[in-house]
């Protein structure tokens, strides 16, 4: 769905706001939605591990960043995600040392990558599987269908709310800020249980704990 089509959505209750605003503000909503929520997420396709090579590029689809590695597997075997703190306890040559598959993985904060642990060394064409959180770019003019369909209303609630809070605009409404940033709280709160769910019926217990990279 292009970013443009959800302008009808926040113009009708922002009159006088100019459209290169709008249309920052849908970003921005969508942006927080999708890296609170994780909603937006796919398996990439696998990735053959290369002897003395421990980082590899995370593809991300058009108009995306990849936010968060929600998991990693070498085969049926999942990998541990450390930080550099941790991986210093857990592998203290952490830098040097080799294995024949890695056990650990770091997403990299700076660009789109991830290194694993140990470095590979006689993994004999083994693959690599991840499973990866996008969010919107700065300069997206999409985003995917589903979030469209399933949290529109969330995502244009979020758009308000930003745009009302602005103060001395022609738009501004501080009235009903609270109003619509709930809404968009309660989304991303749906979004997050579907996504602990798999999207199928059942009872949370247990938490998801962010990894933090």
């Amino acid at each position: 769905m292009l970013i443009d089509d959800f302008l009808s959505y926040v113009l009708v209750e922002t009159p006088g706001c100019p459209i290169p605003m709008a249309r920052m503000q849908v970003i921005s909503a969508a942006d927080e939605f999708c890296r609170q929520s994780r909603c937006w997420n796919e398996f990439q396709d696998f990735i053959t591990l290369v002897d003395g090579v421990n980082e590899y590029d995370i593809d991300s689809p058009a108009d995306a960043v990849a936010h968060v590695v929600l998991g990693a597997w070498v085969g049926s075997v999942a990998l541990t995600p450390a930080s550099i703190a941790e991986l210093q306890l857990v592998l203290p040559a952490w830098r040097v040392a080799t294995g024949n598959l890695p056990r650990y993985y770091n997403k990299m904060l700076d660009r789109s990558s991830i290194a694993v642990y140990p470095i590979p060394a006689g993994s004999l064409g083994a693959q690599l599987s991840l499973r990866v959180s996008y969010a919107p770019s700065a300069s997206a003019k999409t985003i995917p269908d589903f979030l469209a369909e399933r949290y529109r209303e969330a995502i244009a609630s979020g758009t308000k709310s930003r745009l009302m809070a602005m103060p001395g605009q022609p738009w501004s409404n501080p009235s009903l800020v609270s109003y619509y940033r709930d809404i968009f709280v309660s989304g991303m709160a749906i979004a997050q249980a579907e996504l602990l769910h798999e999207q199928s019926p059942g009872l949370v217990t247990v938490r998801p704990r962010a990894f933090g990279f």
